[in-house]
């Protein structure tokens, strides 16, 4: 599926009307039409419902709005990160590596490092933790993030996040006591997804979904949900979600900034790891 006709149906989404949302596209409203018809055809299910005020997503619509939303903003992310014009006579290769997302403050400090380096990145992939170390040590990659201090030998590590889990829902419910609340759990194979101590504090679970689908689950009022802050915090700033009751349990969302030390490193990637760690500090500071 094309990432323009996701963009054509969140802005038609936001809208809730044929004729906004075209002139906000400048294009006519028969073609959106088309464009939401092919989405439709694409996925096998109706996405909005026509009505003559206005337009209502279905149930499927809504849930494609929020991984639609997820889809373009990381677009706009690896885009911003690696859309770069290095210097003539220095592109440097610089391999990084994660378990999982990289929030948005960790890709504002990569790309204002890169710009101030001229550093091109080639690759920023997903892998698991072992792997992670394992390239490190093989020196198929320069930085790695993982969600635990490295096992592994002569690797060098550095905290780099650190966020309290929080409970979330709904705007607008009231609720006082966290076992009141019906949740939904995250399934995902990092094991800090949903890091809840279930054998001491047990919880009613109503659902379980994707990370993404859970939050949008959430934002439904399906049931609440134990996240990092920092994933929450994006959508506590538009009100989309609120916070809930504080947990019975004190758990940390943490990720570390990771290096070889027993393979060279180049001049330019040394000034590149001092730089980020530095712009790090920084930024916890303010």
């Amino acid at each position: 599926m094309k990432l323009e006709w996701l963009h054509y149906f969140v802005v038609l989404a936001e809208s809730e009307s044929f004729n906004l949302a075209a002139d906000r596209l400048c294009i006519s409203q028969q073609a959106l039409s088309k464009h939401l018809a092919q989405i439709e055809n694409r996925l096998g299910g109706q996405l909005i419902r026509r009505t003559q005020r206005f337009e209502k997503l279905t149930p499927a619509g809504e849930l494609l709005l929020h991984k639609a939303r997820g889809i373009l903003r990381r677009a706009e992310q690896l885009e911003s990160l690696f859309n770069l014009e290095p210097a003539p006579n220095k592109r440097l290769c610089l391999r990084l590596a994660s378990t999982s997302f990289l929030e948005p403050k960790v890709l504002n400090l990569l790309r204002q490092i890169l710009v101030e380096q001229a550093l091109h990145p080639v690759l920023l992939q997903s892998l698991s933790a072992p792997e992670i170390e394992v390239r490190l040590q093989n020196a198929e990659l320069e930085i790695g993030f993982l969600p635990a201090i490295p096992r592994g030998r002569r690797l060098g590590h550095q905290l780099f996040s650190d966020s309290p889990f929080v409970i979330v829902t709904a705007p607008g419910l009231q609720v006082q006591d966290w076992a009141s609340l019906p949740y939904i759990r995250q399934l995902s194979p990092l094991p800090q997804a949903d890091a809840w101590p279930e054998q001491n504090w047990p919880r009613r679970v109503v659902a379980e979904a994707d990370p993404e689908t859970a939050l949008a689950l959430c934002q439904r009022g399906v049931g609440a949900l134990l996240t990092p802050r920092l994933i929450a915090e994006p959508y506590l700033r538009s009100a989309h979600l609120q916070l809930g009751p504080i947990p019975p349990f004190d758990l940390r969302f943490t990720s570390y900034l990771v290096w070889s030390e027993q393979n060279p490193r180049s001049p330019e990637i040394n000034e590149f790891l001092q730089r980020l760690l530095q712009l790090r500090h920084h930024s916890e500071s303010h």
